[in-house]
């Protein structure tokens, strides 16, 4: 799967850009390792609150796949000042896929 587009809903209609960063995580992870491992999987989804301001939480965050401790794809989730949300993603893959086959 490549980088999906942006995805721009209100706050009720997030099911869906919910569902697209699931699919684009696990089509990421499926590059990587394409058959299911009988060891210990080595990804991790992480969500980080972003601030505006030190100590200012927001409704901003950000959607991150972990590899082996970095970050190889993530969305961001970030309101308007119409309090829609747009959701933006991104694939961090450098080294990572010719890494795992040695």
């Amino acid at each position: 799967m490549k980088t999906p587009q942006s995805i721009h809903c209100t706050v009720g209609d997030t099911a869906q850009a919910y569902e697209q960063i699931d699919k684009f995580f696990l089509s990421i992870s499926n590059k990587i390792e394409p058959k299911p491992l009988k060891r210990p999987t080595y990804f991790e989804q992480r969500i980080y609150n972003l601030c505006k301001f030190q100590d200012n939480p927001s409704d901003d965050k950000l959607h991150a796949l972990v590899y082996k401790d970095k970050i190889i794809a993530a969305v961001t989730e970030t309101r308007t000042e119409f309090n829609d949300i747009n959701f933006d993603f991104f694939q961090n893959l450098e080294g990572i896929l010719s890494d795992n086959k040695r």
